[in-house]
């Protein structure tokens, strides 16, 4: 069956040569006037492109696209600019548009687009009422966006693998999601999986998580963390905050992990286990910074996967979104769904802690509507001012004001240490009460230290 593609605009000429010119490469063609009339084209019936105008009245092309992202995510959206209008343009395509083509165009291009459009992602999950179904990739990753499907692709080559990754990402993103995908993708798919994170024991916890009860630095318990995960694969996160000293003590144990054995070594000494590596940093700058023993960099020489934070797939939001509130369905019965001024305050939030935050946000959102749908009022405070009200109109966001944004956000990283360091001098060292000025547990605080190297 020929692929279906929808056309919106609100001038008759264009609508007709459009669909002429679409019918003629053997597509079926809908035709609307009004993005209004648009919504419920892609509410009714399957549609693989829609190709529209931004320029329109009384809903613009932007909010049109807005909402198609939660209606249906995986649409491939193609937007249609005057010469006059590329910023608009650029930013349908940070909001999830597959691309974009000025007036006057050329047939060529456009027929081009179109088939890239429609040859650049894979079909669409319907459920039986219509809706779509979010894409859950192995690992339980979620998005389509191009930084997503790069990961993607990194991921299927190395899982076939028994190489050491580091999955390399900011605090909050899904770095154990990554190192599962590359365990469901592997020869050990079907042994155990075991994730631990550094930052969440203190060092005689870990100690005695890692090698197991007794500790015993010539052999691993059968209640080690290696064993529990023996012809499977065990996934370290946080390693840059590793002590040093369980470090001197698990390197040993590592030279028998399979992908370390030396040769020759008898292999009753060998434990069949994969190992990868979480962390914020690459491993090199974490020997730099003195928190890695050159040793250990040496011995599991990562490959590194990166994961981009959630600023660098804004395009994901929408199916993030309606991913969370899936899950908030799953438990409660409950059909939700989001609010155009909604989503575009959370488009407009940075979310430092990624994905973490976002679907915290979401979900305690959920938990506060009624009526079904989530509004700006179910939202966080501190997302609130970013709109102007609960209307269903608004500017989106700039790709500028995303790179400001950005900006102000590394600038800040890197000054986080030194202000940290200020912050507990003043307090004289009173973890707690700094807890409490903040606003925060003593846990949310003790992450804190750590994001900047330090413990407490």
């Amino acid at each position: 069956m020929s692929a279906r593609i929808l056309v919106n605009d609100d001038e008759t000429a264009i609508v007709q040569a459009l669909k002429t010119l679409l019918a003629r490469e053997g597509y079926q063609v809908e035709t609307t006037g009004r993005c209004e009339d648009a919504l419920a084209a892609i509410a009714d019936h399957h549609i693989d492109v829609l190709i529209s105008d931004i320029v329109m009245e009384p809903m613009d092309g932007l909010e049109l696209l807005r909402q198609v992202r939660i209606l249906q995510p995986h649409l491939k959206v193609i937007m249609i600019t005057g010469a006059g209008s590329v910023d608009s343009a650029v930013t349908a395509m940070v909001h999830g548009a597959f691309d974009y083509i000025c007036k006057p165009f050329r047939i060529a291009d456009l027929v081009a687009t179109v088939q890239r459009a429609l040859s650049s992602g894979a079909a669409v999950d319907v459920k039986a009422g219509g809706a779509v179904e979010v894409r859950v990739h192995p690992g339980d990753l979620v998005g389509e966006s191009p930084a997503m499907h790069s990961l993607y692709r990194l991921i299927e080559p190395l899982a076939a693998t028994d190489e050491t990754v580091l999955v390399l990402s900011d605090e909050g993103c899904e770095r154990e999601a990554v190192a599962r995908a590359l365990h469901h993708g592997s020869h050990r798919a079907d042994q155990p999986f075991a994730a631990i994170s550094c930052s969440q024991y203190d060092a005689a916890e870990l100690k005695k998580i890692l090698l197991g009860s007794e500790g015993k630095q010539d052999k691993l318990t059968e209640q080690s963390f290696f064993f529990r995960c023996g012809g499977g694969t065990a996934f370290l996160d946080d390693i840059h905050v590793l002590p040093t000293a369980l470090q001197d003590k698990l390197i040993p144990h590592l030279r028998k992990l399979t992908p370390f054995l030396p040769p020759g070594s008898p292999r009753k000494e060998e434990l069949d286990v994969r190992l990868l590596l979480g962390s914020r940093e690459l491993l090199t700058d974490s020997v730099h910074a003195g928190r890695i023993q050159p040793e250990l960099c040496k011995l599991v020489n990562p490959l590194t996967i990166t994961l981009p934070p959630l600023t660098q797939r804004l395009a994901d939001l929408p199916v993030l979104v309606r991913h969370y509130l899936n899950f908030y369905e799953s438990r409660h019965g409950a059909r939700l769904t989001i609010s155009g001024s909604a989503l575009q305050a959370l488009e407009q939030h940075f979310w430092p802690e990624n994905t973490r935050e976002l679907a915290a946000v979401v979900l305690r959102a959920a938990a506060r509507c009624d009526g079904g749908t989530v509004k700006v009022k179910d939202l966080p405070d501190h997302l609130q001012p970013m709109t102007d009200g609960d209307a269903e109109e608004g500017v989106a966001p700039s790709a500028e004001s995303h790179l400001r944004w950005r900006f102000l956000h590394d600038f800040l990283a890197g000054h986080e240490s030194q202000w940290t360091e200020s912050f507990l001098r003043r307090l004289k060292g009173d973890h707690q009460r700094a807890a409490e000025m903040l606003g925060i547990s003593i846990e949310e605080w003790k992450r804190k230290l750590l994001n900047v190297g330090r413990r407490i």
